[in-house]
């Protein structure tokens, strides 16, 4: 137990400071629970033909194959009419479709679909961006905890739940889920749209940039008035009046100089600089200072359209994840140029060709008009200025929704075992090409599956180690906590805490053992309470980090962090106090 404890609070570090990639970690966490013997290698890799990954698979392929016939954007567009550019209609409809399509596929496409569209629709009806994002972000949330195929999390739990000996079907949790989802509805429709900071996206690229400042690199040249300068204080408050810019330090080859140490410049040094795009743009005209990255017309380029800026963000199942500026090559890749990147509000330090890019980071792209137009088809970003170009394969709709209609009806009428349900359904959409192979093996999110398959076994070692069973008998022992609902309260807060630090699915690995102890240790029906850890491990509303939705909006939306926890405090304070009253009523102890 000890053991494992000190794998788990290492575990806990790593998820929290991302030192490593998360799926890193999660592969490290398997690795130990192999070298120090706390499971046999055979147990340690059970993750990976578990059901629930294999589930989890399944439903992604068909979220892809979904999304890819464009039927996510049609029904997008199909609220966005009914709303007839009203603006409180316009996010209580974006709400409510988000959360429909999150109650039966993964929620990421659902959100990323309503990305564009909720910054296109904010330019024309002059809405604030923000009033949109975070209200479709949460309901997303909301609307994945209506039914067993929601989120992973649900997933993850029924088959953990089944190996107790209880099965969950797929509508089992339907009730409590739409009482959720009603409830955060209402508040976030009369409440949380007041808490929502009210921040407008602009006219015009410049302008929304306006609020993101981004960090890029600019060299000095030989000729350059700045050589032999001192980079101080002074320079920098200059610079900030002549161009509105900072620099953050000087790279000289192999050595980092900061303005603070008031560094003499020389010709060849690079400049960190941050400040808004219109800025940083504006400083390629200054003579002898030249941006690192700008995009250089090649000979059939000058034949084409103007040269294009946008913003984008790196897709969840995006190919550059983990991969440097450099090793990027979007300009081999895509035809375009990364001038800039900004990261959750954060300036990095450091030659940015060596910043490995993040999900949520967002880029400056710079390319011809083509070059940016193909962009709409890749898989790699979530282009913020322009909508995605409609579908080609408007004709697959009707058989896409209709495999997804008789997979989801077959699963829940108990006809067919749902892993049996969704690798047929995925199979369908492959075999009638409403995807592709290649499209799924170029945008199957591998790091959802590397995560089940790495941390699925960590739930087989808190009860492997006895650490379930002392936990519980520990819980159960303490004066305060003689009532079950006390139990769930505390369990419940546990769960919210550690899912704001870690994934939501490893989250639910730790807490679900213990709670199955802990129903041993009372006497009483373990029901309530691991439904009680599966609904809240997804109640993750007060970080922008915790859950993926919430991350992709964060940079777009033009959020600070505080922000989430200021609309979102009062919302998770509102559904703890649901999940203790309500959830022991439907499934009594």
């Amino acid at each position: 137990m000890l053991t494992l404890l000190i794998i788990v609070l290492a575990a806990l570090v790593l998820f929290f400071t991302e030192w490593v990639e998360v799926e890193l970690t999660a592969i490290l966490v398997m690795a130990a629970l192999m070298v120090t013997g706390i499971l046999e290698p055979s147990e340690a890799i059970s993750g990976f033909s578990s059901e629930a990954t294999m589930v989890v698979a399944g439903l992604l392929i068909m979220s892809s194959a979904i999304e890819r016939t464009g039927a996510l954007q049609l029904v997008a567009n199909k609220f966005l009419a009914w709303s007839r550019g009203n603006p409180h209609l316009i996010g209580t409809t974006s709400m409510i479709a988000t959360s429909f399509v999150s109650m039966f596929l993964n929620n990421t496409p659902a959100v990323a679909v309503q990305l564009p569209i909720a910054l296109s629709v904010a330019r024309r009806t002059g809405v604030a961006v923000s009033k949109l994002l975070m209200p479709i972000s949460f309901a997303a949330i909301l609307g994945g905890t209506c039914t067993m195929l929601g989120t992973s999390t649900n997933i993850l739990v029924r088959t953990i739940a089944a190996d107790h000996d209880w099965t969950i079907g797929v509508f089992d949790i339907t009730p409590m889920g739409l009482i959720y989802l009603g409830v955060g509805l209402a508040y976030l429709l009369l409440i949380g749209r007041r808490l929502v900071p009210d921040r407008h996206a602009g006219e015009n690229l410049a302008e929304r940039f306006h609020l993101r400042e981004y960090v890029t690199e600019l060299e000095v040249m030989p000729e350059c008035k700045l050589v032999g300068q001192t980079a101080g204080a002074e320079m920098v408050l200059e610079r900030q009046e002549q161009h509105g810019i900072e620099i953050i330090e000087v790279l000289r080859g192999e050595e980092k100089l900061f303005p603070v140490h008031r560094p003499v410049l020389q010709a060849g040094d690079l400049l960190l600089v941050r400040g808004e795009v219109h800025s940083l743009m504006e400083m390629k005209l200054v003579q002898g200072l030249r941006v690192v990255r700008d995009y250089v017309p090649r000979a059939k380029d000058l034949q084409g359209g103007d040269i294009e800026l946008v913003e984008a963000v790196l897709a969840p199942s995006s190919r550059l994840l983990g991969s440097t500026l450099q090793e990027a090559h979007c300009e081999a890749q895509h035809g375009v140029k990364a001038l800039a990147l900004r990261r959750h509000g954060r300036y990095l330090r450091g030659g940015l060709d060596q910043v490995k890019l993040d999900f949520g980071d967002s880029l400056l792209l710079q390319g011809t008009a083509e070059a940016v137009e193909q962009l709409n088809s890749s898989t790699d970003f979530l282009l913020l200025e322009k909508v995605r170009l409609a579908s080609p394969r408007r004709d697959k709709i009707p058989i896409a929704l209709g495999i997804l209609l008789i997979t989801v009806v077959a699963m829940g009428a108990g006809w067919v075992p749902m892993v049996t349900g969704v690798v047929v359904g995925s199979l369908a959409m492959v075999l009638t090409r409403c995807v592709s192979l290649r499209e799924v093996y170029g945008s199957f999110p591998f790091k959802v599956i590397v995560l089940l398959g790495c941390l699925i076994p960590m739930g087989l070692a808190v009860e492997k180690t006895g650490a379930a069973d002392f936990v519980a008998t520990q819980m159960v022992n303490l004066p305060l906590l003689d009532s079950p609902r006390l139990v769930l309260l505390v369990l419940a807060l546990l769960t919210i805490g550690l899912t704001e630090v870690m994934s939501n699915n490893a989250t639910a690995v730790l807490v679900v053992p213990i709670a199955f102890a802990i129903a041993e240790r009372l006497g009483v029906s373990p029901q309530p309470l691991v439904l009680g850890v599966m609904f809240t491990a997804s109640f993750s509303f007060l970080t922008p980090v915790g859950y993926q939705t919430n991350t992709m909006i964060y940079g777009p939306g033009g959020y600070r962090f505080s922000d989430y926890a200021r609309v979102g405090a009062p919302l998770t304070a509102m559904l703890l106090l649901l999940t203790t009253l309500v959830v022991p009523l439907i499934w009594p102890f």
